[in-house]
């Protein structure tokens, strides 16, 4: 289930339902990387890459050494286009040795005045899976494995991130024969550009923060104060809408007022990054949902899969928070 993006056909149908007691509302979230940098200071991005390692079937996708130097442009590139960095300089150390940076290479780089970025390691290791249908039509899947290593560190910070970042791409052909299905992949052009814009989005998730958009059930009632947390929420005042709908929710018994306050909790909460609260919320407004109406109601359905989100996003919370290097495919 792709984030954001929860039960679309339910959250359509009640927006043609006109319910004047509920509305479909969209926000963005700012996703905390997994090690934030300093918007204060420059960033400085180290090519530490000594020789890419590809595997021994060169006949498969021709791989320069190359490849290394765009990604390392394509992140230069997506850290200028951040925007959130005074300036971005780029360095090529002069006795590259592919391996993770400690703090004392760091050092040699202004580490306490600069954030540290260093691509140590770039792998691909491509290979083909082919097959027959009807024993006349081949057909070929091109697997590009694709794994970098890179250093982080902070301005300010007395500590060094490594991260093994893992990509696999998969690009596929057909015809008569087996030529004529290898000869249908794309060029090797084409392949490199996928393969060097995907794994670049994924080292800059690690420390670019990213904006994800999400569609939300959002309940209003009749209830006056139910209005003038509605009024608070749509001037931004979440706070004060979200006290509103908690003291609902602890003061009020009729359980139709608590299964919505709830599901306005939950959605505040999740804006928030509290997502053990906001899992907490979505339960218990289910379960409230679930006592009042039948197993199909659309509400329903789009609490169970809102919980299920939930649990996913409290799940890669808590990993980061266990281990500072994280693998990613």
């Amino acid at each position: 289930m792709k984030k954001g993006n929860i039960c679309l056909v339910i959250l359509s149908f009640l927006m043609l339902m006109s319910c004047s007691s509920m509305k479909v509302v969209e926000y963005s979230i700012k996703r905390v990387p997994n090690i934030s940098l300093s918007d204060t200071a420059s960033v400085v991005l180290l090519y530490n890459v000594n020789h890419i390692s590809v595997n021994d079937n060169q006949t498969i996708l021709k791989v320069q050494d190359t490849i290394a130097q765009y990604i390392f442009t394509q992140m230069s590139i997506d850290l200028h286009s951040s925007k959130l960095y005074n300036d971005v300089k780029e360095y090529i150390i002069p006795t590259p040795t592919s391996q993770s940076l400690n703090k004392s290479d760091i050092n040699e780089y202004s580490g306490e005045e600069n954030n540290i970025i260093s691509l140590n390691k770039v792998s691909i290791n491509p290979h083909y899976r082919m097959g027959t249908v009807d024993d006349d039509w081949h057909f070929v899947d091109m697997f590009v494995p694709i794994e970098l290593n890179i250093t982080v560190s902070p301005q300010g910070v007395d500590s060094v991130v490594s991260y093994t970042c893992i990509d696999t791409l998969v690009f596929s052909g057909a015809g008569y024969t087996k030529q004529e299905a290898i000869a249908s992949l794309p060029s090797s052009n084409e392949c490199i550009e996928n393969i060097v814009s995907n794994i670049s989005k994924v080292a800059s998730l690690q420390y670019i923060p990213q904006t994800e958009n999400y569609a939300r059930l959002y309940f209003v009632l009749g209830n006056r104060m139910m209005r003038k947390a509605d009024k608070y929420w749509r001037e931004a005042k979440y706070d004060e809408a979200s006290c509103i709908w908690e003291y609902l929710y602890e003061n009020k018994r009729s359980k139709k007022i608590q299964a919505k306050t709830a599901a306005n909790m939950a959605m505040y909460e999740e804006m928030k990054h509290n997502y053990d609260k906001s899992l907490m919320w979505a339960r218990i407004s289910f379960a409230l949902h679930s006592r009042r109406k039948s197993v199909y109601d659309p509400q329903i359905a789009y609490l169970s899969d809102y919980i299920q989100q939930l649990r996913l996003d409290l799940k890669e919370q808590q990993d980061k928070m266990k281990t500072n290097t994280y693998r990613f495919e």
